[in-house]
């Protein structure tokens, strides 16, 4: 093969690649809403608001091709009233997998000794929240 055509082939390989690792690594970012829940992603991150809780994302939500992701966090947990600033609230671990479907995510949250959660965002949906009455 002459020098000059494997060079092209594996430039050509190597553009390739970054091509697909770029449309892979892309951070879901933005604001999805469901009734009484709150998603605001970043490309580091992002958290989850409901009324008596917040989860934070710990790092980007990174769709496959087929739009299946899964990230871990982790929710801290609110009681009714004022909250002791000197007080941390309770925490816990969870594992947060979904799916985006054009402008709609469908969105499971698991917790060890939980029932899994499930919701359906809106993309760009706003939604008011109502903290823990």
């Amino acid at each position: 093969m002459l020098p000059w055509v494997r060079a092209t082939f594996a430039v050509t390989a190597m553009l390739a690649g970054c091509s697909t690792v770029s449309v892979n690594a892309a951070a879901l970012t933005g604001t999805w809403g469901a009734p009484q829940v709150q998603l605001t992603l970043t490309e580091a991150g992002g958290t989850l608001q409901r009324e008596c809780d917040v989860t934070t994302i710990d790092g980007p939500v990174r769709p496959d091709k087929a739009g299946h992701f899964t990230v871990s966090g982790h929710r801290e947990r609110y009681k009714p009233g004022p909250q002791l600033a000197d007080v941390p609230p309770a925490t816990d671990a969870l594992t947060l997998t979904g799916h985006i479907d054009s402008t709609t995510m469908a969105l499971t949250i698991a917790m060890a000794g939980q029932p899994n959660e499930a919701f359906k965002l809106e993309a760009g949906r706003r939604v008011k929240l109502i903290r823990c009455l």
